[in-house]
């Protein structure tokens, strides 16, 4: 066995060094090196020369982190007459400021081409229509106008992203025609109209997404005709709802991702039949009445959003799939006892804003639990609501009320003219946070995990600037995937102005791909809607530009909630993969009244002090009146006795 193995070795290296000495033989034609260099001059990488060995290219530029620009040409060798032909270019992340190549059309071997996160504008060439490509991804430039009907000549394609640009208009019918398609991404667009029926041609689609785009219309039932889709997205996309029934259709399912449809209630949908499903979000889709049980049963599910919706009903207590790790049931009305089996080891839940039964330090879910995130804040329906602030807890009173709050939010202790904003740095988040900071009156809720960043175990939920040149206020940001709450308590009742700050810091302002990102939510202040569809960059007309945005408040019940949310709008991967949601440099609240304490932050128990030594001064006074007018009485009547006598 042992020799085989080492003859099997040999053979390998020998065959190696074979195709080694071939490959290094071959040279690229004349005619293709000169398309090559025409190609990087219409991309605008004016400063690259290829020769006849450019199909080494791909050894010249080692990716060592995300954001390092990626060269590839790819080649085949293997001809009788030691030539080689272009069958694949990548030319990533160089942010190439120019336009899509028509000249590619002269490469008669080529199939693939992925020129992503670059600057490229205008449309793509008609001349790509004659070709028999089979990959383009052009994910993360500035391309523009409709998407050309000519595309729906490339009947060979198979994979097609057109991500993260700046396309409009309808989806053409033409792109029904892409029989071998697996593959079509329109995600972050400015799409609209309906999805066009001949889509319902697509029978090898297995992964489809369209989401933060301006479509219109419901959920289209011939979805049920891709039988082979793996992983279908549909977030903020502006469709509305009902999801269609015939979604259950879909068994081979791993990635169902809808959020955000607007229009009818509808109860849930049926999803038992994918069992190989591994995440679930369906998240905001006006979804009533309780979760089916069977979905705490399938085996392979490890992410379930069902945050924002109006389910009822009680939580099972069963054992849960054993790769279950993020639960977010965020902003719904489920009652009843919070069953001990949710409450797993590594594991990050989130049923804030809820109707739970309150939860008492004896019961399971206020018991410490290792490795375990767990977010109760507002998990239960209580007539005090200041009670529903302090979780596990019998009884809270404030001992002292504020009338003022300052935050820098994800930052550090920071002084500002005459007043100080506290920080909250120390907090790091997570999927399911839950934290009141010491020694003030303050605290976080947050929700959610940054999908597709590759990394379960992130907690840095804040944002720093690299820049110099914007002031401290400003140079941090806490920021979160979907939900963040900042909670003032023991505020006094009244009405208060809200100055909300912030700068986006997360991309850059010069003529890179990074520049290219939109960051989109909402906000919210207590409960009601102010600002939808909110942008950073949008409102201060740039990045690194601080924006105040001033609001009122009403304080009732002696809480003010401030409240970020995504609603599935804006890019997701620039810079790169997880940067999207609500971000916030820091927060002011100040009172439009006189505050009934005085100036300051008065603790209700020199107030009670106050009044009593007030009222032992009073005493005091009226004794010291009542002695001097009892010894003049005296002392006249002494007198008049006196005279008497």
């Amino acid at each position: 066995m042992l020799l085989f193995f080492k003859r099997f070795l040999l053979l390998v290296l020998v065959m190696s060094c074979f195709w080694a000495q071939i490959f290094a033989a071959a040279k690229l034609p004349r005619d293709e090196v000169d398309v090559l260099n025409q190609i990087a001059q219409t991309m605008g990488a004016t400063n690259w020369t290829f020769g006849s060995d450019a199909c080494e290219d791909h050894v010249t530029i080692k990716q060592i982190v995300l954001t390092d620009p990626l060269r590839n040409i790819t080649c085949n060798c293997q001809f009788q007459n030691e030539t080689c032909h272009i069958t694949a270019m990548e030319f990533m992340r160089f942010s190439l400021p120019g336009t899509l190549p028509p000249q590619i059309v002269n490469l008669p071997y080529l199939e693939n081409v992925d020129f992503a996160y670059n600057y490229l504008h205008g449309s793509i060439p008609r001349e790509w229509a004659s070709m028999q490509l089979k990959y383009i991804s052009v994910f993360a430039n500035r391309l523009s106008g409709n998407i050309p009907s000519h595309l729906g000549n490339i009947t060979s394609l198979t994979y097609l992203d057109l991500e993260e640009n700046q396309f409009s208009g309808t989806i053409p019918q033409e792109l029904g025609n892409f029989v071998n398609l697996e593959t079509l991404r329109l995600s972050s667009n400015r799409l609209i109209g309906n999805l066009p029926m001949e889509l319902v041609k697509l029978k090898n689609l297995t992964d489809f997404r369209i989401n933060d785009n301006n479509f219109n219309g419901s959920v289209p039932d011939f979805i049920q005709s891709w039988t082979q889709l793996n992983r279908l997205e549909i977030q903020g996309s502006g469709l509305e709802g009902p999801i269609p029934p015939s979604i259950s259709a879909l068994d081979k399912l791993n990635q169902l991702r809808i959020s955000d449809l607007q229009g009818m209630n509808q109860t849930f949908p049926m999803l038992r039949n994918m069992a190989g499903l591994t995440r679930i979000i369906l998240r905001n889709c006006n979804i009533s009445g309780e979760i089916p049980e069977y979905i705490w049963g399938i085996k392979n599910l490890r992410f379930l959003d069902l945050s924002f919706n109006h389910l009822t009903g009680e939580l099972p207590d069963v054992a849960l799939p054993a790769d279950l790790k993020f639960t977010f049931l965020t902003g719904n009305s489920i009652q009843g006892n919070v069953p001990e089996s949710i409450l797993k080891k590594g594991t990050n839940v989130d049923l804030s804003y809820n109707n739970f039964t309150w939860q008492s330090p004896e019961q399971p879910a206020c018991r410490e639990k290792p490795n375990l995130n767990l977010n109760l804040f507002r998990s239960s329906s209580v007539e005090n609501n200041l009670r529903g602030v302090f979780p596990c807890t019998n009884n809270f009173t404030c001992h002292r009320y504020w009338h003022s709050l300052h935050i820098n939010c994800g930052g550090g202790n920071v002084k500002v003219n005459d007043s100080t904003f506290e920080g909250d740095a120390g907090v790091g988040g997570g999927a399911a946070t839950y934290h009141l900071l010491d020694g003030t009156n303050w605290g976080i809720s947050s929700t959610g995990d940054f999908t597709d960043d590759d990394d379960e175990q992130n907690t840095n939920y804040i944002a720093n600037s690299q820049s110099s040149g914007i002031s401290e206020l400003y140079n941090d940001a806490r920021i979160s995937p979907l939900s963040l709450t900042y909670i003032g308590y023991c505020l006094e009742n009244g009405n208060y102005s809200v100055a909300l700050h912030f700068a986006e810091i997360q991309f850059t302002n010069d003529k890179t791909y990074k520049t290219l990102g939109r960051r989109i939510f909402d906000i919210y202040i207590q409960d009601k809607l102010v600002e939808k569809d909110f942008n950073i960059e949008a409102e201060a007309h740039g990045v690194l530009k601080p924006i105040t945005r001033p609001f009122t408040a009403n304080v009732s019940n002696h809480i003010l909630e401030i409240r970020f949310q995504w609603a599935g709008k804006g890019t997701t991967a620039i810079p790169i993969g997880g940067v999207y949601g609500p971000l916030i440099s820091a927060i002011s609240v100040d009172p439009n009244f006189k505050p009934l304490y005085g100036a300051g932050k008065k603790t209700i128990a020199p107030i009670v002090a106050g009044v009593i030594i007030g009222s032992c001064l009073i005493i005091l006074v009226l004794g010291i009146f009542c002695w001097r007018h009892y010894f003049r009485t005296k002392s006249g009547r002494q007198e008049g006795l006196e005279s008497f006598k």
